[in-house]
């Protein structure tokens, strides 16, 4: 195989990881962050239920996801 096509699949490689780490990377922060609400929420810090949160952060992360892309 030519050292061209190598390095164009060690490449596609590469971008293919880098995709995979950003996906898992952000979803434990999805998970972080609504665990931290929840636990606010339990524990008083909030009015309302950790459920009544739900909408707007997931409004806040697509904003915030849009941004970044």
């Amino acid at each position: 195989m030519p050292e061209q096509e190598t390095n164009q699949f060690s490449m596609r490689g590469r971008l293919h990881d880098d995709a995979a780490y950003q996906d898992a990377r952000r979803t434990r922060r999805r998970e972080a962050l609504e665990q931290l609400t929840a636990e606010a929420s339990e524990a008083g810090f909030y009015e309302y239920a950790a459920e009544a949160y739900k909408k707007p952060l997931e409004e806040a992360r697509r904003s915030i996801e849009a941004e970044n892309h």
